[in-house]
């Protein structure tokens, strides 16, 4: 399955893959999983094998990691 929306568009109740995650932040998916190991990165769900991040999620996690030139002393 090809994503070809951004964070913007997409539904925030909607689920990603861990796939389609790692591709809409420009992740390695390896880098993703790796976070998830560390206790890092955007919440996620997890049901058997299958792990989701739901997309108000992902949204909230890279707002709260965004850097701004004002922010910084």
């Amino acid at each position: 399955m090809s994503v070809t929306h951004t964070v913007g568009t997409t539904a925030p109740n909607r689920y990603l893959n861990e796939k389609e995650v790692a591709h809409l932040c420009s992740l390695a998916l390896s880098t993703l999983r790796n976070w998830r190991f560390l206790g890092r990165g955007p919440a996620y769900c997890k049901i058997g094998k299958a792990v989701r991040y739901l997309v108000s999620d992902v949204e909230t996690f890279m707002e709260q990691n965004r850097v701004s030139h004002n922010d910084v002393n």
